[in-house]
């Protein structure tokens, strides 16, 4: 387990100027607090670390829209059942001060959200969730939400600072090209993404109640993340500008169908192939340096010292049948699916996993790194469930929790 040094997250602080009503106030027509029944609040709004049971303290500073402010909601409920909403617009924030008036008495609680979604009603309700597309929520400007809890805003003045969560996980990869061992071939490249990103979450932390009525999204062809391999972050810059992968929170975690993780996918070039000339396997061939990556399979099946080798799928050619049966080849009479242009795939990857479940808590970045690879891996892109969460016996895993907050793997990527 290690640990590395990060710079704590940023202050955005803002002033509020209070008074009363059980509607959205107009907070340009502002008092000094000194009308009767009315108050000056100060909220300073902290962007820190995740509500989660970790017990790490390490945090990290968000950049661009992972920690830009750019639409603010406040929400006082009083004990007394009035409940007041006040907004940011041009006229009422300046320097990250919003300015309004609000009357003196009991807080059950105050709520702040930043960049809600239009759709989003926002009114302080814990059991609120997200109805916008889940990606509306960690793309441009990142949408948080926090909450104080009970406060009684007295005449004069008053302070309160309220620590404001992503509802965002975040995913980066580290991993060197070249590893102990052999594995007969090269790693030219490295890719991940999510898969099972769930459709919603909680507006407001602190509701640990899985979804029964969520959806799950396959992951995109063409949206992965790209590893910069032998790249090893030394500093909060360099970790900053890791190519990163975001879903939403998701509590579930219970069974694979219903958990979001991570599938890996490398480019392999064989070292040698298995020669064939004249309808038999016998020996092994060297690959030019420089070869462009190309079709092969794994020899599962026929004289020993061939299997476990790879060999080309022009030279197997229609000799090779759906489940892999070869005929008309001495020598050789199982392969393994076709790593079609060289791709070999991992996974699936937990980023938190904990005995049975994992889940992808918010504001949460789960940084993994590779501490080694057996290729090539499975020619086809792990699938996401049915089935319980237990790690694969060819992955090996290991946690530690790192705002962000961050949270880092050591992972053993095995393949067949």
């Amino acid at each position: 387990m290690r640990k590395r040094n990060l710079f704590a997250m940023s202050l955005i602080s803002m002033a509020l100027v209070a008074c009363s009503a059980d509607e959205d106030i107009n907070p340009a027509n502002n008092g000094n607090g000194n009308e009767e029944g009315g108050a000056l609040v100060s909220l300073k709004l902290d962007v820190a670390g995740p509500q989660t049971k970790a017990t790490s303290d390490n945090t990290i500073e968000g950049t661009g829209g992972e920690s830009t402010i750019g639409s603010v909601k406040v929400v006082l409920k009083y004990e007394n059942g009035n409940s007041v909403s006040v907004t940011n617009d041009a006229e009422n924030w300046q320097d990250n001060t919003l300015t309004f008036k609000a009357d003196v008495g009991r807080l059950d609680n105050i709520y702040v959200y930043a960049n809600t979604a239009d759709s989003d009603t926002a009114e302080g309700n814990p059991t609120e969730e997200t109805t916008a597309s889940e990606d509306n929520y960690y793309t441009g400007n990142f949408f948080m939400s926090g909450s104080y809890g009970t406060y009684t805003i007295e005449p004069g003045e008053n302070s309160v600072a309220i620590d404001i969560n992503r509802i965002a996980s975040k995913v980066t990869v580290e991993s060197k090209s070249e590893f102990d061992g052999t594995f007969g071939g090269t790693m030219q490249s490295m890719h991940y993404h999510l898969v099972n990103k769930i459709s919603k979450a909680y507006l407001l932390t602190g509701n640990s109640t899985p979804f029964t009525d969520a959806t799950y999204s396959d992951a995109a062809d063409d949206d992965f993340a790209e590893v910069s391999l032998d790249d090893s972050p030394t500093s909060v810059s360099e970790m900053q500008n890791l190519d990163a992968a975001y879903c939403l929170e998701n509590i579930s975690g219970a069974e694979r169908e219903t958990t979001t993780f991570i599938n890996f996918k490398t480019v392999f070039i064989p070292t040698e192939v298995v020669s064939i000339a004249g309808g038999a396997a016998s020996g092994r061939t060297p690959v030019a340096e420089g070869t462009d990556p190309f079709d092969f399979y794994v020899v599962k099946e026929g004289d020993e010292d061939l299997k476990g080798n790879y060999v080309r799928a022009t030279d197997l050619g229609t000799n090779v049948a759906a489940d892999g049966t070869v005929t008309s080849i001495t020598g050789i009479t199982q392969v393994s699916g076709l790593y079609k242009d060289g791709v070999c795939w991992f996974g699936p990857i937990w980023a938190n996993l904990s005995g049975t479940t994992s889940q992808m808590q918010r504001n949460n970045w789960y940084h993994l790194t590779v501490t080694n690879i057996k290729l090539p891996g499975s020619p086809t892109e792990p699938e996401e469930g049915p089935g319980p969460l237990v790690p694969d016996v060819n992955m090996n895993v290991t946690v530690t929790t790192v705002p962000w907050y961050m949270v880092y793997h050591d992972i053993d990527l095995q393949g067949e």
